[in-house]
């Protein structure tokens, strides 16, 4: 995430405040939350499914993302992962199988 925010321009640290990493931890583990719920349903099931009449917000942010860190050659595999779930080009197993076998990097 900090790629992609500072590759516009935005401060990297600016992830790691309330705005990035705040959101994301409550989104993430709030039953409550939408994304949570579909994520939980995801992993459980193996495959995506929207569920009808409500908005999964990061749902559709996933693809939006992926497809301009792609035009801007930003590396984000989560992103990728997820989106290409959602569309249904990828199950869960094999995206859990390719990001646990990319090379150890420093973040």
């Amino acid at each position: 995430m900090s790629r992609f925010v500072e590759a516009h321009g935005g401060s990297p640290e600016t992830v790691s405040g309330l705005s990035g990493l705040g959101d994301l931890v409550l989104t993430a583990t709030s039953h409550q939350s939408r994304n949570l719920r579909f994520g939980i349903e995801t992993g459980r099931t193996g495959h995506a499914t929207l569920p009808t009449g409500e908005l999964v917000e990061g749902a559709h942010a996933a693809a939006i993302a992926d497809r301009i860190a792609g035009a801007r050659g930003i590396d984000m595999p989560i992103t990728r992962a997820v989106a290409e779930i959602i569309e249904g080009r990828l199950d869960v197993r094999a995206a859990m199988a390719s990001l646990m076998s990319r090379p150890i990097t420093t973040e």
